[in-house]
């Protein structure tokens, strides 16, 4: 009887490391992460590529007189290795299925000026391939239509969160971007159009929201 009493708890034991290193995994940052922010080319009907050699963009500009919002294209790396297996008919459960994403305004000191709050997103993204990880992105509103911001230097932080195939839930680091805010900013480089109007190029007159 002592035996069994031993056995049983060493697997109860075991049972629970193994379960908090199993949420652990699940709870990590390393799984799904934000790896850049990329441009739109308004030259190439404002395409936004995402792969292992897209552009990076480094920081934002916002005119909050044209209030058409600031939308935020991201980068998203999967680091999980395929399970796919043809011969044995086992499926794919390392893709990741995004679900949303959770943002906060931040002034240029990093103090919060507008409370976190979340929006929904979806899209798949692929698992690593051989020693790359396997890359996808989506378009955050990481400033919304309306929101009255006075001018000066701000931070987004942003995360995004969702879950594995295999229903694992996953969630994002958090990224960092800083969005410079004025009124009527202007350019002497100003596209005729511009894909989002009022970010990024310039004040374009007469313009109202794009794409």
């Amino acid at each position: 009887m002592r035996i069994r009493k031993f056995f049983l708890t060493s697997s109860l034991l075991s049972s629970l490391v193994l379960g908090l290193f199993f949420n652990g995994c699940a709870e990590n940052n390393t799984t799904l992460f934000i790896d850049r922010a990329v441009p739109v080319f308004a030259a190439e009907e404002c395409i936004v590529e995402f792969s292992e050699d897209s552009l990076f963009l480094s920081r934002g500009v916002y005119d909050s007189s044209v209030d058409c919002g600031y939308r935020l294209n991201l980068q998203v790396g999967n680091q999980l290795q395929s399970l796919a297996d043809s011969t044995i008919l086992r499926a794919e459960t390392s893709r990741i299925a995004i679900e949303g994403a959770e943002v906060k305004i931040l002034d240029s000191a990093k103090n919060e000026v507008v409370p976190e709050f979340s929006t929904n997103q979806n899209g798949i993204i692929n698992p690593s391939t051989g020693n790359s990880p396997g890359y996808g992105g989506l378009t955050v509103e990481v400033i919304p239509p309306g929101l009255d911001l006075a001018s000066g230097e701000y931070v987004v932080r942003v995360r995004v969160f969702g879950s594995t195939l295999g229903n694992t839930p996953v969630e994002s680091n958090y990224f960092f971007f800083p969005i410079t805010v004025g009124v009527q900013l202007e350019s002497a480089a100003c596209p005729v159009s511009a894909c989002n109007v009022g970010q990024d190029t310039c004040f374009v007159p007469g313009l109202t929201c794009g794409i």
